[in-house]
């Protein structure tokens, strides 16, 4: 997934989600230049989640943690038997 830093100088953004052991980051940080974008990776371990749909908020926060972005992630976990 990519990021974008619609900021004109470089910009360090901490990542956090909801539910931190079934979404996790590659990089718990993004170190963007300017007007550029960066790619961040995401882990989804379906074995912490019950089976059904979960919804996982993505928080993009600044280095003093002030939210700057939020998206969602909707997780779909099957347990077959």
């Amino acid at each position: 997934m990519s990021y974008h830093n619609w900021y004109y100088q470089r910009r360090v953004f901490r990542l956090r989600s909801s539910h931190p052991t079934l979404v996790k980051f590659t990089a718990a940080e993004l170190d963007i230049p300017g007007q550029e974008d960066r790619n961040l990776g995401i882990q989804i371990d379906t074995r912490q989640a019950s089976a059904g749909v979960t919804d996982v908020l993505v928080f993009v926060n600044d280095e003093e943690e002030r939210n700057e972005d939020c998206f969602k992630i909707r997780v779909t976990a099957f347990h077959p038997r």
